[in-house]
């Protein structure tokens, strides 16, 4: 398992782990395609494997492939959304013994918003678990997340990757040097955007992304609207506006004279055809700033419509 950028957190969880220090309960936030859920992954080495992990244990292959037995997904468990009966659903087994080690591992990705019933549900499960029991968060912000829990976790940071790490990721897929600089400076650090943009139009996210951008071009008010609201939860329109800045960078960049590098250059020329460097500007201060809100917002649909409004 690859961890692009984090040195310093892996580097920190070490120490506490072999220092029998490490919480029950860990928190790891950060902007979207930044690595919480691969560091959540790692974390569950930690937990079962070794300080630092080998990473090529049965142990450790089973976690990165999201196949061991005691490490449960419960936003999987739950169908993607954390209501309070899939949520105990879920947890019924929590007082059973792991299948397999000393550990039994429970993750909750995509953690930002999740009711408070729910988080109150968990409370005395973080307060007072079976010895064997662990809990591990991924979100956003955590500033949708009680203070109660808040106080029973240790939570870390997930820094963006440094662009040199962003370029070893597009070298050590197979770009050239120009290319894998190319393509770093539009990913802002975010691996998960790296990856974006390698796969292109494979992937979903890039796919409603482009969708949005032509209908941009277009000044297709329903079209926008209809492509921002295609990813169905949080964490996927967080994606999707990622995906977004990079064509308007793109259509920036060709209304300076330069070229568009991004997975929908095609469609960040159009954009540039259309709208002159003001307008481009703004309306990546209208993404960047609805990018910076939606996590606080719950309702796709409402934020959609509010960036569609602001667009044109």
């Amino acid at each position: 398992m690859e961890l692009y950028g984090k040195k310093t957190l892996t580097a920190q969880l070490d120490a506490a782990a072999k220092k029998g220090r490490l919480s029950h309960a860990l928190l790891f936030s950060g902007g979207a395609g930044c690595g919480k859920k691969v560091m959540a992954r790692y974390a569950a080495q930690l937990f079962m494997c070794a300080a630092p992990p080998c990473g090529h244990c049965t142990v450790c292959r089973s976690i990165e492939n999201d196949s061991h037995p005691d490490v449960i997904f419960v936003k999987k468990a739950c169908a993607g959304k954390y209501g309070i009966d899939a949520v105990r659903a879920a947890l019924s087994d929590i007082a059973v013994l792991p299948n397999n080690g000393s550990v039994k591992i429970y993750v909750f990705e995509d953690f930002d918003g999740v009711s408070d019933k729910v988080q109150n549900h968990l409370l005395k499960m973080i307060e007072e678990p079976a010895p064997f029991v662990k809990f591990i968060f991924t979100c956003e912000s955590a500033s949708t997340i009680l203070e109660t829990i808040l106080s029973r976790v240790a939570a870390y940071d997930v820094p963006p990757a440094p662009h040199d790490e962003c370029v070893r990721f597009f070298r050590e897929s197979g770009c050239d040097e120009t290319a894998a600089h190319t393509l770093a400076n539009n990913c802002a650090g975010s691996i998960g955007r790296c990856r974006a943009a390698l796969e292109g139009a494979d992937d979903e996210g890039a796919v409603a992304a482009k969708r949005a951008a032509a209908a941009i071009a277009g000044m297709d008010k329903p079209g926008l609207c209809a492509a921002l609201t295609s990813r169905g939860d949080r964490a996927e329109f967080a994606d999707l506006t990622a995906l977004l800045t990079d064509v308007l960078r793109d259509a920036l960049s060709v209304r300076c004279g330069g070229t568009a590098e991004s997975f929908a250059a095609n469609e960040a020329r159009a954009i540039a055809a259309v709208f002159d460097e003001q307008y481009i500007l703004a309306m990546l201060d209208a993404v960047f700033d609805i990018m910076s809100t939606a996590v606080l917002n719950p309702n796709i649909a409402l934020t959609a419509a509010r960036l569609t409004a602001t667009m044109f």
